[in-house]
């Protein structure tokens, strides 16, 4: 069998109509031409894969399967070739007479051809294009159609020229899981408001067999379809002008890719059977939509849609609105299945699947709202395990639709786990997809930390119901409208309810989303939440980072205490009744809150420019505090490690921490508005952020903070955990960027040895990790170990092993055992490391562990027990069955070996779809890449299989950054510049800057640091 695999000298794919195709994953192929004669260079210019395919390679039998029909196809095209070049030989020869008769060598210009885009042109008639995923037949059309890479075409740019404006789409799209492909029909209501002879529209990846234009009864069919793959755009040509009120009618077809993104397959082993089972799933966000039918996708082209599917009768077939009928076809074996008209949104909220699902469901009911049943969906066998984020997005759905004053528009809420998802979910109307690990929780396998995620990313999502759908940005280079309020809200709605209280979520926020926003956002190369520059599909997937979601979500928080709960929930609720099923910009919102929370025109704007000062600037403030005298504070303030001249608005939250505990005490709000400022009245102890709500660092000076550190260790009652965990981290990080000597930072820290709050330890622990990545090769990192184990002693002794009697069992303690545990592990305190092995090998052979004990465990085993406890447990992992919760588990602890010819087993695995899916190998990889004797392998497999993570329904951003973010030399800083000189990555150019800048910081802390903290440490 010989497979095709070539490459256009852009190294894109390309489906010349001599070659077939088909992807070989973990196999190589040797290229060959109808003949059977090995292709020279100068057939594909040199750019091709030149390895020998073995034969006797046990392969899969969805690749087998492709093979076959690659070989079929081989020698069907012999036959149509044939035949075309016959047909081609005639038609030139008439051309030519034609020509010279007439003189007049246009016609040329109308020759048509056909094919997937990307394609070389090639006959249309009786002949279909070839991709991997693809290997069926094509339809013939009367249109004829064309490729360019993106030179070609009447229009190009990022943008639609906005002269076409969708109102309705009718959708029926018909998946073949044999040949992986789908075929569809569309009619796209529009208004024209220009005359053309040309409609843009965006398709990619689709064949477009017909395209015709209706209008009063009367049809245009389009003579010409041409495809732009740089833009994504088709265009359709016709031969007279259109213009006014009409409809686009369209036949196409498409690829079930294996991608995860548009209208792609996703498989899973039947709990009830051991069968592997197919799915046709849908991922849009944010330009994926034209995947899967020819649309205008862009946000603020919202229009209605009615959506149906022909599936086989044993499967389950949803999108966003709720069933309307469904139809026996084909004798009873298929079924089209068709659904009410949904609410006016954009293109990438729209969601179809069909595959073997089993619900649990309860009835809805809050007042006068449409929505009457939430159902939650998950693979059949799995389905029980939906029961509690049924329970989550009840409970929320009816605090978001009390809150915001908006009822939900759709009669039923359904919420999906499909297996291969890229992302950890999607929020489009009605239908929201998640990861198994963000949707279905497994009793005999759930920490705390997995319910908790479940809640978190169920109400997020169903944060974006209004935050995104109803309401939604009007183009992606203001992201953070839709998922800063996501962030904000998914802690929001659950602090809200009685049955999370316990959970302090708002505490948790802290290093959940603050940290994390606050990391990104002090490099040169973060971007502002409001991001001009966002164009292009790459440009758009990195605006889905920590600054659209965790300093968004920061920063409304901030304006939330800034404004006080009355006027921040009056804007809001009258941001959305204005602009429901619209499209907003910043300004927007910002007015709503101004209108809000002012009386007068002068002053609304006056705080519609404080707050576009934080959407528009790129970075944020460190104050800085300086006792004036006994009852008054200097403050400064500075943009953080950035040298530009910036200033904010900030609002201070002042209060006076001296002998009064911080239930008591209530701070005082004071906007700063210039570069420095005195604040009177202010004796004592005092915390100019307290509660941490201000999206700013502070830096006291050395008076102050002694000051402040002795209170922590004489009275820590006296601040709450959220000003704990903002004073701990605050220190920590102005050391590592240079404000103070880290040995000051170490000193007060101190009090961490009486500490028993699981967000103050994460607080310190994510800073002390960075520390301990950079010292690890230091002469006194022993000392720097020492000094973690006697911290950690406290508290280790408090938390336990959780089977104590009166061992602490709360939420907030069943994260804080894990974390402690893990951190022990770590720095390899001997009680923790034996006990953690023999908690191992006795859960091996049959004996209890708690979930939240595992992940430490497993750690320490691995660290410990070499190959033996490697293998006992990847068996564990391929035999017992196990959740998708504790596969992540497992592919965490993999890194922990100590053995490198086991850390590359690990690192082979992540590319290996029978151990790992494509989405989770960058948490394989992360894994092996924190173990300083992972590094080095990681960051070489990565480059090394470069081509499988560089891909856009991939993470590249994320993978980046965990190979690269350890290193600190100069030479590694110059390879990884290098690299990805020759080697772009997809939507990864952000990423890389940010991995660049962040090794040259790595470097610095080391010359600016090593000599003090060594001295501070061996003074111990």
């Amino acid at each position: 069998i010989k497979a095709r695999h070539t490459y256009t000298a852009e190294g894109q794919p390309s489906f010349p109509l001599l070659l077939c195709i088909a992807h070989m994953d973990n196999t190589s192929v040797e290229l060959h031409n109808l003949e059977d004669e090995p292709l020279e260079d100068d057939d594909l210019n040199g750019q091709y894969d030149n390895d020998i395919y073995d034969d006797g390679l046990d392969l899969l039998p969805e690749t087998k399967g492709q093979m076959t029909l690659c070989m079929e196809r081989v020698k069907r095209n012999k036959r149509v070739v044939l035949v075309a070049v016959g047909v081609i030989l005639v038609a030139v020869v008439v051309i030519a007479m034609i020509a010279m008769i007439s003189g007049d060598d246009s016609s040329s210009d109308s020759s048509s051809s056909s094919g997937m885009q990307g394609s070389d042109s090639s006959s249309h008639s009786d002949q279909s294009s070839s991709s991997s995923q693809d290997d069926s037949s094509a339809s013939s059309s009367s249109s004829s159609s064309s490729s360019s890479s993106g030179d070609g075409g009447p229009y190009t740019g990022w943008r639609l020229p906005g002269t076409v404006i969708p109102s309705h789409y009718l959708i029926e799209l018909n998946p073949d899981f044999d040949a992986f492909t789908f075929s569809g029909s569309s009619t796209v209501n529009v208004s024209i408001s220009e005359a053309s002879t040309v409609v843009v529209i965006h398709a990619i990846e689709l064949e477009i067999f017909t395209a015709t234009f209706y209008q009063n009864g009367v049809s245009t069919r389009a003579s010409r379809i041409a495809y732009n793959t740089e833009y994504e755009f088709a265009y359709l040509y016709f031969d007279t002008p259109i213009s006014g009120a009409g409809s686009l009618r369209f036949t196409f077809k498409g690829i079930l890719n294996n991608q995860m993104r548009g209208f792609y397959r996703s498989s899973f082993v039947s709990e009830v059977d051991n069968e592997t089972k197919w799915i046709a799933s849908t991922q849009f966000e944010s330009t994926d939509a034209r995947r899967a039918f020819p649309c205008f996708d862009e946000p603020n082209y919202k229009a209605t849609f009615d959506i149906s599917l022909i599936a086989s009768v044993d499967l389950v077939a949803l999108s966003n609105a709720p069933e309307k009928s469904s139809v026996p076809l084909d004798g009873g074996k298929q079924k089209r299945v068709t659904f009410d008209t949904t609410p006016m949104m954009s293109t990438y909220l729209v969601a179809f699947i069909i595959g073997p699902f089993t619900q649990v469901e309860a009835p809805y009911s809050n007042g006068a709202s449409p929505l009457h049943k939430v159902r939650v969906f998950a693979p059949t066998g799995l389905q029980e395990q939906g029961v509690f984020a049924l329970t989550v997005a009840k409970q929320v759905m009816t605090w978001y639709e009390n809150t915001l004053q908006q009822n939900f528009p759709i009669a039923k809420l359904d919420l999906i786990a499909i297996p291969d998802f890229a992302a950890g979910a999607m929020e489009n109307w009605g239908l929201v997809t998640y990861r198994q690990t963000a949707l279905l929780i497994n009793q005999a396998e759930a920490s705390a930390s997995n319910y908790q995620r479940v809640a978190i990313v169920v109400a997020h999502e169903l944060a974006h119901q209004w935050f995104g759908d109803l309401v939604t940005t009007g183009w992606w280079s203001s992201l953070w409208l839709n998922e800063g309020f996501a962030t904000f809200f998914e802690v929001a709605s659950l602090a809200a309810l009685p049955d999370y209280d316990e959970w302090a979520l708002w505490d948790q926020f802290l290093v959940d989303q603050q940290q994390p926003g606050f990391s990104t956002d002090a490099l040169a190369s973060s971007h502002p939440m409001d991001n001009p520059s966002v164009l292009s599909p790459d440009s758009i997937s990195e605006m889905f980072d920590d600054i659209s979601y965790a300093k968004s979500g920061s920063v409304i928080r901030m304006i939330q205490h800034w404004l006080g709960d009355a006027a921040f929930y009056a804007g809001l609720r009258s941001y959305q009744a204005t602009y429901k099923y619209g499209n907003t910009q910043s300004t927007d919102l910002f007015r709503a809150w101004a209108a809000a929370a002012t009386s007068t025109p002068d002053a609304a704007n006056t705080l519609v420019a404080q707050f576009l000062s934080w959407s528009t600037q790129i970075g944020f403030p460190v104050v800085s505090v300086t006792r004036a005298n006994s009852n008054s504070l200097d403050l400064s303030q500075q943009p953080f490690t950035l040298a530009k001249d910036r200033q904010w608005p900030i609002p201070l939250m002042v209060r006076t921490v001296s002998g009064v505990p911080a239930p008591s005490s209530s701070p005082s709000l004071t906007l700063m508005t210039t570069s420095q400022q005195r604040i009177n009245s202010v004796p004592g102890n005092v915390l100019v952020n307290s509660g941490q709500t201000g999206f700013f660092r502070v830096h006291y000076d050395q008076t102050s903070l002694n000051a402040l550190a002795t209170a922590l260790l004489q009275h820590p009652e006296y601040f709450n955990v959220s000003e704990r965990a903002g004073l701990t981290n605050d220190q920590l990080v102005l050391a590592r960027f240079g404000y103070q000597k880290t040995s000051v930072a170490l000193a007060f820290i101190d009090f961490l040895a009486n500490e028993h709050d699981y967000t103050v330890w994460e607080s310190a622990l994510g800073q002390l990790s960075y520390m301990d990545s950079l010292m690890v090769d230091m002469d006194c990192y022993a000392s720097f170990r020492g000094m973690m184990q006697g911290l950690l002693s406290n508290v280790v002794a408090y938390i336990g092993w959780g089977d104590e009697p009166n061992a602490p069992v709360s939420h907030p303690d069943q994260l804080l055992r894990e974390a402690i545990l893990s951190a022990a592990v770590h720095y390899r305190i001997p009680s923790v490391l034996a006990e953690s092995v023999t908690r191992f090998w006795a859960f091996i052979d049959g004996a209890e562990l708690a979930p939240d004990l595992r992940l430490p465990v497993y750690r320490a085993a691995l660290a410990e027990g070499g190959e033996e406890a490697y293998d006992a447990l990847t068996k564990h992992w391929k035999e017992d069955s196990v959740g998708a919760a504790e596969e992540q588990r497992i592919m965490r602890a993999l890194g922990s070996t100590r053995e490198r010819h086991l850390l590359e087993r690990t690192l082979r695995m992540s590319i290996q779809p029978e151990w790992v899916r494509p989405q989770d190998r960058r948490t394989v990889l992360a894994g092996v890449a924190s173990n300083p004797l992972g590094r080095e392998l990681a960051w070489a497999f990565f480059r090394a299989n470069f081509d499988q993570f560089n891909e856009r329904g991939f993470s590249i951003g994320g993978a980046i950054k965990v190979v690269t973010s350890h290193f600190s030399s100069t030479f590694r800083e110059n390879e990884v510049k290098e690299f990805f000189e020759k080697n772009p990555a997809s939507g990864g150019e952000t990423a890389v800057s940010q991995s660049l800048e962040t090794i040259a910081n790595n470097r610095q802390w080391l010359e600016t640091n090593a000599e003090d903290v060594c001295t501070y440490l061996l003074s111990l």
